[in-house]
């Protein structure tokens, strides 16, 4: 049986090499709890900075 994690909102953010990194997701769903090296999930919409690039996502699964 596997278990779902549903967050409503899933925001972090961090700074490495001089440059802030952040993500939003909004209905983020995981198969199971994440760990700090595991991103796989799903998101209904997804707003992402990366260093200097931009991601938007509408109904994004990421897998690993």
């Amino acid at each position: 049986m596997t278990n779902f994690y549903i967050g409503i909102f899933d925001f972090g953010f961090y700074k490495e090499d001089g440059k802030i990194s952040f993500w939003f997701d909004i209905l983020r769903v995981f198969g199971q709890p994440e760990e700090d090296e595991d991103q796989s999930g799903s998101s209904l919409f997804c707003i992402e900075k990366n260093g200097d690039n931009w991601e938007v996502d509408i109904f994004f699964i990421h897998i690993f």
